[in-house]
């Protein structure tokens, strides 16, 4: 199944909706003891109120040691029990990073938390890629950032008017949600699938901690360096699978016991374009493309792994 070919889609795009997205924000520290809750939705900093988001509710809850499965079952009246509470219990002159968009309290962390930004994250890219390439997706939630690339240089015909090629891929988050992530991918273009190559050699997962902005960008920097100088092999192993025999009832039991769904494992056999390995793995990530950004990388992932056994 073939998704809709984004023309739009250009590095001058990318470029223009994160400075659209980057209005309003802005990060200040604080003592804890100087954030004071109105209640369970709005935080008071300094007499300005602030809605509060979704990951800085999972980071509050997080910080006063409030399960945050709990807080959401808990009726109004608990949560500011709990609220006050443990607050009190926190000692109130220990500095926190707040970072903001316009009314809203974006995330909640500890001053030492690694800034690496959006912005930074795609001029990082455009410095270091030393070939051709062309963006294939861009997902910018409230959470995430998700940049796909493909190196056009790298196409490779699985059969006529099936070309594949070598890409990267870039995850990142300005609130915790992740790490910074950069992968090797496969791209079949016919379907835009973007196939993540785990299992390969070129993967990096950087946490926002312990390390200065300069010096995770110089890791992220190697990083993409490895993906797009890869030497082809991912792709020989994607191609290899359509000469491997798919047995349908024997691949949909064992994604059920890695804790795939029925519902997600019929989708997936509803999505065969052949009766081989290919063929199987193509509707995985065929499936991975309607779904949220965290559930389509997790089932991409899946995908990937067969290339170790191609």
């Amino acid at each position: 199944m073939a998704a809709k070919k984004n023309k739009e889609l250009s590095l001058a795009v990318i470029e223009d909706k994160i400075t659209k997205d980057d209005e309003g924000k802005f990060d200040e520290v604080v003592l804890f003891g100087d954030v004071h809750f109105k209640d369970s939705e709005h935080v008071e900093v300094a007499g300005r109120t602030f809605s509060i988001q979704e990951a800085a509710k999972n980071h509050i809850c997080g910080k006063l040691g409030i399960p945050a499965f709990y807080w959401e079952r808990c009726p109004e009246k608990l949560r500011m029990q709990n609220l006050d509470y443990w607050y009190k219990e926190q000692d109130p002159k220990k500095e926190v990073l707040l970072r903001y968009k316009n009314d809203a309290l974006r995330a909640l962390f500890s001053p030492k938390y690694t800034i690496a930004d959006n912005e930074l994250i795609l001029k990082t890219i455009k410095d270091v890629v030393p070939v051709k390439f062309i963006p294939t997706t861009f997902d910018l939630t409230e959470g995430t950032m998700l940049l796909r690339f493909s190196l056009p240089e790298t196409k490779k015909l699985v059969k006529e008017s099936d070309p594949v090629f070598t890409g990267f891929q870039v995850r990142s988050s300005e609130v915790g949600a992740s790490c910074l992530l950069a992968s090797t991918i496969v791209w079949r273009q016919v379907c835009k699938n973007g196939m993540w190559g785990f299992g390969h050699d070129h993967l990096f997962s950087e946490r926002h901690i312990f390390k200065t902005a300069e010096e995770m960008m110089d890791g992220f920097k190697r990083a993409i360096l490895n993906c797009v100088t890869a030497d082809g092999k991912i792709l020989t192993q994607f191609v290899a699978l359509q000469k491997k025999r798919l047995d349908v009832e024997i691949e949909t039991k064992q994604l059920h016991e890695r804790g795939i769904g029925k519902k997600t494992l019929q989708l997936v056999r509803e999505n065969i374009e052949e009766e081989t390995m290919y063929g199987w793995v193509n509707a995985i990530t065929s499936v991975a493309r309607d779904l949220p950004v965290d559930r389509r990388l997790e089932l991409e992932k899946v995908a990937g792994q067969y290339l170790k056994v191609a």
